[in-house]
């Protein structure tokens, strides 16, 4: 029964934790970190709604150097984000699977950590440990995703795949 009655108390005394999502994403929108911080405040004080916290930051003293905060409403959520809500998981998926590329002239394989520059500008590091000897001239590479945010590399010609990261 204590429990339950301290609880309750720390609720109570606690409760700009609940302040509405809308008042926080209004102080969230606000850009000069004077009157962002106010609103803030305001919230945690219980003074109010956020708007009536961020005019209440506009008008009081600014940092010496800031600019003075203009009053009008901080800014809606732009529209392409709220179009765009609940599809994450679905834009992450968009991302592509593979590049492909060459490496230019004789490749005669590689050992742990070598960097592999591609005719496409990017470079590569071995990242498994592994090494490899083989006599290509400008293979043909892919660079595919794997499991966990792994790469694996393919070389035309061979059948081996070590792991890799990008560097560059």
């Amino acid at each position: 029964m204590k429990t339950g009655v301290l609880l309750l108390g720390l609720a109570l005394q606690n409760s700009w934790a609940w302040a509405d999502d809308a008042a926080m994403l209004r102080c969230r929108a606000l850009a000069e970190s004077g009157p962002r911080l106010a609103c803030y405040d305001a919230l945690a004080n219980g003074i109010g709604s956020a708007a009536k916290s961020a005019s209440v930051a506009s008008s009081s003293p600014m940092v010496a150097g800031a600019a003075p905060a203009a009053n009008v409403p901080p800014p809606t959520p732009p529209q392409q984000a709220t179009s765009q809500f609940g599809l994450e998981r679905q834009a992450a998926q968009a991302q592509a699977e593979s590049i492909q590329s060459r490496i230019d002239g004789k490749f005669e394989g590689w050992v742990a950590n070598a960097l592999l520059t591609f005719a496409n500008g990017q470079v590569w590091q071995i990242s498994d440990g592994s090494r490899a000897y083989v006599e290509l001239v400008n293979p043909k590479v892919s660079v595919r995703r794997g499991f966990m945010g792994a790469y694996y590399l393919d070389i035309d010609g061979s059948n081996l795949t070590p792991r890799v990261r990008r560097v560059k």
